[in-house]
């Protein structure tokens, strides 16, 4: 067994990933000292992933909240990750960043150069460019909320002849259920077997 310590972006990827990623690490024998959260003051997601982790680990989750501006999450991640960089070094903490943001990307590879063991985690998308170790996360069965969405999707939004429905229109009746950007995607990111196709000014989801 080897101990590690994650920092999660919890703005990038979706709290549903969350006993996926702690199946992830007991499966390579990875034990957590602490989980350290960062997300905006502004949407769920921050408190979707520590209300989930707090219901599954044994560990000390922490959670970092920020002004909602661009790429402040990623900074305070960063500031936090290379005040404590010595510690780990020392400690021969394995480094696990749960996130697929280029920029977080970038310093998991700066890490690994300076001698940290160092895994990236995120779930499915297009697999993680960079020299580093990465582990894409199985996609979670969808959830209530998400099965809820789909009810209303498939009785209030008309679908085309070919049987998908305009992203336009998913898009505005997921808006008018207070979902944000961040939301939108994670709902997207949580519907089994998702297709997308091009139309003329707009896109067809097949679900």
């Amino acid at each position: 067994m080897a101990d590690c310590i994650v920092y999660v972006d919890a703005d990038n990827q979706a709290a549903a990933l969350a006993p996926a990623l702690l199946r992830a690490l007991g499966g390579r024998a990875l034990v957590p000292q602490a989980i350290e959260l960062f997300g905006h003051t502004k949407g769920p997601h921050l408190a979707k992933w520590s209300q989930t982790l707090r219901g599954l680990a044994t560990v000390p989750v922490h959670a970092t909240r920020v002004p909602c501006r661009s790429q402040a999450a990623d900074v305070a991640l960063l500031l936090a990750l290379g005040a404590r960089l010595e510690r780990h070094l020392q400690q021969q903490l394995r480094v696990v960043i749960v996130s697929r943001d280029n920029l977080l990307l970038a310093t998991a590879q700066r890490l690994q150069d300076l001698g940290a063991r160092v895994l990236v985690c995120h779930g499915p998308c297009t697999p993680a460019t960079c020299e580093v170790e990465s582990l894409v996360l199985p996609q979670a069965s969808p959830g209530a909320e998400t099965l809820s969405l789909l009810g209303r999707i498939r009785a209030q939004v008309p679908a085309e002849e070919s049987g998908g429905y305009r992203k336009s229109l998913v898009g505005a009746l997921l808006r008018r259920a207070g979902l944000d950007r961040r939301g939108r995607a994670d709902f997207f990111a949580s519907v089994p077997g998702l297709r997308t196709q091009r139309t003329a000014g707009d896109r067809l989801l097949f679900m």
